[in-house]
Order: structure tokens, then sequence, then C-alpha cells
């Protein structure tokens, strides 16, 4: 990791975040399933229980703020096992999983306020919720490394993407254009020509897919507040590890 101060390399990001992933994509599946398990029961029962206009709806509107919360709790559930394997640390799958879920309790209001900013940022207009986005998308590896937390981890996070929000949000638009493409298949391929059984496969399939691809984005932003702290602070992963022993 050998990026200058105050700048981020987002080819390196990218390329780092695709190999970690794929090397642990088990536990981060198992991790992914179990924080996201309140949206998988509604889900599930919207899919087999109530097809309605009016539901489907409101599913969309809970899965857009829902995915937002549970998508930064996510993140705090895997920073713990990125930043270990990139200090080639390894832990058994047990161990990572414990850790993991352990720091869920510490970011959940830091997951909380930074989706409801994000969340009311998009509800205003799209461009200054993707800005404020990308402000905040390393808070939750700040609240679970730096044991920071509320309003604090808000402004570090900002302090920590300041000037570099252009390689941020080319980070996070890559997985977003994925994540739509997917959505887009699976809307061609199952949605055309609307029947009950094609509506709740597309629920289902569409769900297992962003349980899936949420795992990539959480891997990024481990690897991006690792990569920002080592431009900003001169600190490698192994001092930021340090602070599970």
């Amino acid at each position: 990791m050998s990026e200058a101060r105050g700048t981020l390399d987002v080819g390196r990001v990218l390329s780092e975040t695709f190999g970690l992933w794929a090397k642990l994509l088990g536990p981060l599946l198992l991790m992914s399933f179990v924080v996201h398990l309140p949206l998988i029961g509604y889900t599930v029962h919207v899919a087999f229980n109530d097809l309605s206009q009016a539901t489907l709806e409101l599913l969309t509107l809970v899965e857009v703020g829902g995915g937002v919360v549970l998508g930064f709790l996510l993140v705090g559930a895997i920073t713990y096992m990125v930043v270990e394997h990139i200090a080639g640390r390894r832990r058994s799958v047990g161990v990572v999983l414990a850790m993991g879920l352990r720091s869920l309790p510490g970011v959940f209001w830091v997951s909380l306020l930074s989706g409801l900013v994000v969340f009311g940022g998009l509800l205003l207009l799209v461009v200054p919720g993707v800005i404020v986005a990308c402000m905040l998308w390393v808070v939750v590896p700040v609240a679970v490394l730096e044991q920071r937390g509320g309003l604090e981890a808000l402004r570090r996070s900002r302090e920590l993407t300041k000037g570099l929000l252009g390689p941020v949000f080319g980070v996070v638009f890559v997985f977003g254009f994925l994540e739509w493409v997917v959505n887009k298949v699976l809307e061609i391929s199952l949605l055309s020509d609307p029947t009950p059984a094609s509506v709740q496969a597309f629920l289902l399939i569409s769900l297992g897919c962003s349980l899936v691809l949420s795992t990539l984005s959480s891997v990024a932003a481990a690897v991006g507040y690792v990569h920002l702290r080592h431009g900003t602070d001169g600190v490698t992963a192994g001092d930021l590890a340090s602070v599970f022993d």
C-alpha cells in the first residue's frame, strides 16, 4: 500500500476488495444473513402473504431505508475480519464471526444516525444524498477502529474523505452500478409480464443478490478506510488491527 498522503487509488481499492471478498466469501455471506434477518423476514412475509401494490411500495421504502441502516451495520461486522486479513493475522471463522457480531451493538447508533442522514438526503434530492453517502463512507470503520461514536464518528469520516469525494464516489459507483445491472436483469427476466409467481421470485432472488452484493460493498468500505488512514496518517493495517488485541 503506497498511496501518497491525501490520495486514494481507486484501482487498488477495487482490486483488493474483490480479492479479499473471494477469499472470505463464506463468513461474509453468513454475516450478511445474520445482519439482514429483519429485512429477510419482512420480505419473505410479503412475498408469500401480500403482493398488493400498497404493500410492495411499502416494501420498497423499507428496503431502501432499512437497507441503508443495515448496510452500515454490516460494514461494522465485516470491518474486523477485513482489517485482520489485510494485516496478515489469520483467525478461525468462529473467532472472526464472534468478533464481528460483537461490534454490532457498538456501531448501532452510528449506523442509525448515518443511515437517517443519507436516507434524508436521498429523499430531498439524489445528488446531496450521494455526496453525504460518500462523506460518510467510512463512518462505521471509524466507529469500530477508532472507537468514536455519534456525531464525532460522522465528523471523522468527513475529515478522512475530505478532498477525496471523487475517488470515493468512483468506488461507490462501481458497486452501485453492479447492483443496478443485476436488478435490471432480474426485472427484465421476471417482471416483463408479471404474475404472482414471478413477483415472488423477483422479491426473493433480488433479496439474495442484495445480500451477496452488500458484502462486496462492505469489504470495499473497510479496505477504503485502511487506505485512507494510511494516506492521511501513515497508519498500517497492523496498527489498526492492534485495537482488537
